[in-house]
């Protein structure tokens, strides 16, 4: 009776680590066919990125790196005319490597510093703050047509600045992510060109 008693714990011990080793198989095999698919993704992840760098030439990358050095070097230096001309350069390199969020944003500046130039050559800000507080008259009258002669002397700025942010607003709408800040500077520096364009009654 013993023995049997004996034998009969052996075979349930025996049939308990039976299971413990199917159930501890069962889950390294489940383990290891997940790490497989997570490699795989992996290496195929690498090799879409590769792909994508490979076909930009390490010359044109490079022109692309120098580019975007000169125009913060050009801004550190305050040269409008130096910042204009990094800023194209910089566009041609982007959009060479079809980087075109890049390049949107960067007609997008050359406006801006457009218009910035604009203000500074014409002391914009200042002229609209005299027109808003004088009383009107003669003498608003003829202060306003002083500002009109002004402006217009300066006016190749805002011209420039139109051309470069009906760029910008082309590239924005053709990029896969619209950019919600970009697309409010860009609407910024339109209004502003539209702004001047009805004080002086240029129609574009």
């Amino acid at each position: 009776m013993k023995n049997k008693k004996e034998f009969s714990l052996m075979g349930t011990m025996f049939i308990f680590s039976f299971l413990i080793f199917l159930i501890v198989f069962a889950v390294n095999k489940y383990n290891n066919n997940n790490d497989n698919k997570q490699s795989k993704n992996y290496y195929n992840n690498i090799n879409k990125i590769s792909e994508i760098n490979i076909n930009d030439k390490a010359s044109d990358i490079e022109e692309y790196k120098k580019a975007r050095y000169d125009y913060n070097e050009a801004k550190y230096k305050e040269d409008f005319d130096l910042i204009v001309s990094s800023l194209k350069k910089y566009i041609e390199c982007a959009m060479k490597l079809n980087r075109i969020e890049v390049a949107t944003w960067q007609y997008n500046n050359l406006a801006y510093y457009n218009i910035m130039e604009f203000c500074y050559r014409t002391d914009y800000g200042n002229r609209k703050d005299i027109i808003y507080k004088m009383k009107n008259g003669i003498e608003k009258d003829k202060y306003i047509e002083e500002c009109k002669d002004i402006f217009l002397s300066e006016y190749m700025f805002i011209g420039d600045a139109h051309k470069y942010i009906i760029q910008a607003d082309i590239l924005n709408k053709s990029c896969e992510i619209i950019n919600k800040d970009r697309t409010k500077y860009i609407k910024n520096n339109m209004n502003f060109i539209k702004e001047i364009n009805r004080f002086l009654e240029i129609k574009k």
